[in-house]
């Protein structure tokens, strides 16, 4: 448009090649300056592109202003999509443990519940109506005859100690202990685990919760003394850092370093010739990184490189926060010899407004995600810990219920010996369950066969087989006693409610 106003014509040409190495060694190796020594010295009458206008830059040829190009702060945003890495993912698994240390976590988990939990079982074993019942009823069956009788079997202690170390760990995550206590021991114990589970619960909610509210304040960076006091370390262009390193104190070690390898000076900011700057910064911006030489945890760019970016769906993980750092003038560099005639034709273009309606007609829209509005509710990501942990026991409660398949299966395809079958079935917290028992078809009463073995062993005291110490010689039934099949049907509707067909 301006060649169109003043009546010229316009030559795109590049500035002679032999001249970059003097470009090189009074500017560096930035192919933006190379341009600006070439129109300083009249081998082209000027540049097109939007410079920031560096004092050095001045000192050797003349500007045109074009607009004002602020450095911000720029951070990785929380829900951008960049991925989590093995380090996030550690500190967000391990943030639900944190309100206790280790030990005080082995302490709680592998000594205090279980050993509350062993002695609720010694004040309750064998009381009547209690959880730790001494036997329970059963139907066994032998598979080569089908001759069925029912029994009342000694439950093995070992079972009941695993259920005693389960109940007082399942009393903690459930925040009461909901079994049937009937003893004065038992009672008195069972304030012990309700105490312990209320306190210890309560000060692991109420520690947990400052821990994250401690997190949110101090993980929010809002602006460069906020990344400053964080530890962050920043990636720059050169002369972005050097003016925001002399306005804001930051110190050259703050800063990554120009890579060597890739024709850089090792310097603090990015100006090697072939790093491409402008986008390494954003590129290189890592959470949790451990090379500072590297990587870096915000980068201090021009707001417009990462509006361009993002208009192309790029770095949507990333976002601008607080002021401007500093406002640079940016401009078009023009030789010295025709910078009168053109500098006064290109302010007359801008003066009627087409500077304006051009750079308003190209600013570029986002092609990136909306981001929700920040709060202080709890990300997807922070919650991983509950996550795994949860789906860790679903994950055992699966191989459980395989093992158990496998067994079931394997026990189907013997053909000798017996098969024992509850007629009682207990909840989680070892109350019986008053749920109907049907085992082929057939309706059965637990009661009436415990009550029908205390009537049969009451009566025949006399013929128990039991050896010098007391203890029966039986394993199968361990002393507690037998009642044949005829025996249970003299019991009548009380045992055996009736027979079913297909479930009717």
């Amino acid at each position: 448009r301006a060649a169109e106003e003043g009546g010229v014509s316009v030559e795109v040409t590049e500035p002679p090649a032999w001249l970059k190495n003097q470009s090189e060694q009074f500017f560096g190796g930035s192919l933006f300056d190379y341009c600006v020594y070439a129109s300083a010295l009249g081998y082209v009458d000027m540049c097109v592109a939007a410079y920031t206008i560096t004092a050095k830059r001045a000192s050797v040829t003349s500007f045109f202003e074009t607009s004002d190009d602020s450095v911000y702060l720029i951070v990785l945003s929380d829900d951008g999509g960049s991925g989590i890495d093995w380090e996030t993912f550690k500190t967000s698994f391990f943030t639900v443990f944190r309100p206790f240390t280790y030990g005080s976590w082995l302490m709680i988990m592998v000594f205090v519940l279980p050993v509350l939990g062993l002695l609720m079982f010694y004040h309750e074993r064998g009381a009547t109506g209690s959880a730790y019942t001494d036997v329970s009823p059963v139907m066994v069956k032998q598979r080569e005859t089908g001759e069925v009788h029912f029994e009342v079997r000694r439950i093995p202690t070992w079972k009941h100690v695993i259920n005693s170390v389960y109940m007082g760990i399942l009393a903690f995550f459930q925040e009461s202990y909901d079994q049937s206590v009937v003893t004065w021991g038992g009672k008195i114990n069972l304030l012990a685990i309700s105490s312990f589970v209320l306190l210890v619960l309560n000060v692991y909610t109420a520690n947990l919760a400052a821990i994250l509210t401690e997190d949110i304040t101090q993980g929010e960076v809002t602006s460069i003394e906020s990344a400053v006091k964080a530890g962050y370390n920043f990636c720059a262009e050169r002369k972005m850092a050097e003016t925001v390193m002399d306005l804001h104190d930051i110190s050259p070690d703050m800063i990554v370093p120009d890579p060597e390898d890739l024709g850089g000076d090792g310097k603090a900011g990015f100006n090697c010739p072939n790093c491409k700057a402008r986008t390494r910064v954003f590129d290189y911006m890592k959470p949790n990184h451990d090379d500072g030489s590297v990587y870096c945890d915000a980068a201090l760019t021009s707001w417009e490189d990462l509006q361009v970016l993002q208009a192309s769906g790029q770095h949507c993980d990333k976002a601008r926060v607080g002021e401007a750092l500093v406002t640079k003038s940016s401009g078009i560099p023009i030789y010295d010899g025709v910078s009168a005639e053109l500098t006064a034709l290109l302010y007359t273009i801008k003066n009627d407004g087409v500077l304006a309606q051009a750079l308003n007609a190209a600013e570029p829209t986002s092609q990136c995600p909306a981001k929700e509005e920040s709060t202080n509710s709890l990300s997807i990501q922070q919650l991983t810990g509950i996550w795994c942990f949860s789906f860790f026991f679903a994950g055992v409660a699966l191989v459980v219920k395989l093992v158990q398949a496998v067994h079931s299966w394997r026990q189907g395809k013997v053909t000798t010996g017996i098969r024992v079958r509850p007629l009682q079935r207990y909840d989680q917290w070892g109350n019986a369950t008053c749920h109907d028992i049907i085992i082929d078809g057939r309706l059965y009463d637990p009661d009436a066969v415990r009550e029908l073995h205390e009537a049969s062993s009451s009566g025949s005291q006399n013929d128990e087989t039991m050896d010098g110490g007391g203890h029966d010689s039986s394993d199968d039934i361990m002393g507690i006693g037998r009642t044949e099949n005829a025996a249970v049907c003299k019991k009548g509707a009380s045992i055996l409610q009736g027979s079913f067909n297909s479930w009717n």
